[in-house]
């Protein structure tokens, strides 16, 4: 099965009145979003999904757990009975991590412009917003700005102004993959690249959602890399104690982020996998972000011991004027 999709990460700015005449502060709305194309044997879109989220490893997992359905027994909304069960496809996708330290997170998904499962409490935005996209033929950029006459038509005038940013694509056909990873670590943002092929003629077939929850586990172990750097060098620094609640945090990030590079392992294992310009270490981030906490620490003593300090008058009186 051919696919090819992006995750977006987004923040919506909703103003009362038009752009010359805004005002107040804005509502803001953000999520994850993520197209999930099925395509039938003649390659046209036989369903398709969107899944909103709060957290981008979620989304791309539910994704993943999607397609792997559909290869397994075809559509998932038109099955005569044996229906696709979405909360137990969700609930088994969230790890105790996230259950114990995320339990606000949330997910919804639409199909043709209506949910088809929620969890948690998303914004109702996104609700008129997939209603649009969906009336407009899947055109986005379109859809933002009929929401905007959807509401007028309502007796209200807004602004949607809005902020998106592509995060992750995966592309796979005729068994090449390939995945573009956008990497936010301490004090950078670059992009990395890496192809997944078989091993030899007579290497493993790609499994679709193995290459996408790949995709996952990269995003999700840049994200734990990071927080567990700070708390290391905040405990280091006993800017923190390891009774705080942060500090238990990162010590059950430590444990998933060793799951995630098993999962990664696994890809390599049973693939050929290349990484340009080079696969990111998730051991290496750590560090990077302890320095980088390291130096937020030192700049807010500096800053604090300057605000404290005593000035004294020393000018002798004879010279003062």
């Amino acid at each position: 099965m051919d696919f090819s999709g992006s995750l977006l990460r987004e923040k919506f700015d909703i103003y009362e009145g038009r752009e010359d005449n805004l005002k107040g502060e804005p509502l803001t709305a953000m999520s994850n979003r993520l197209v999930v194309p099925l395509l039938d044997n003649a390659g046209d879109i036989g369903e398709r999904f969107v899944i909103r989220g709060q957290y981008m490893h979620s989304c791309i997992r539910m994704a993943a757990r999607i397609v792997h359905a559909f290869l397994d027994k075809g559509p998932l909304l038109v099955r005569d009975g044996d229906a696709f069960d979405w909360n137990e496809a969700w609930m088994r996708l969230i790890e105790d991590h996230d259950a114990k330290y995320h339990p606000d997170m949330w997910l919804v998904i639409y199909s043709k412009g209506k949910i088809v499962y929620e969890y948690g409490e998303h914004h109702m935005f996104f609700d008129v917003l997939e209603q649009c996209d969906h009336k407009h033929s899947d055109n986005y950029d379109a859809a933002i700005t009929y929401a905007e006459k959807i509401f007028e038509q309502y007796g209200k005038k807004i602004t949607i102004k809005h902020d998106g940013n592509v995060a992750l694509v995966v592309n796979l056909k005729d068994d090449d993959g390939r995945c573009g990873v956008v990497l936010r670590g301490a004090g950078k943002t670059t992009t990395f690249n890496y192809r997944v092929a078989k091993k030899g003629k007579d290497g493993q077939t790609i499994f679709l959602p193995q290459l996408i929850g790949s995709c996952a586990a990269f995003l999700e172990g840049i994200q734990l890399s990071f927080s567990i750097g700070l708390a290391n060098e905040k405990l280091r620094q006993e800017e923190l104690l390891r009774s705080d609640p942060e500090a238990k945090e990162a010590e059950s990030a430590r444990t998933r982020l060793a799951k995630l590079n098993a999962q990664i392992n696994a890809l390599e294992q049973n693939y050929d996998v290349r990484y340009r310009p080079e696969k990111p270490i998730f051991s290496e981030m750590v560090i990077a972000a302890e320095d980088l906490m390291g130096k937020l620490i030192e700049t807010k003593r500096q800053e604090e011991e300057d605000a404290n300090a005593v000035w004294i008058d020393d000018t002798p009186a004879e010279d003062a004027t």
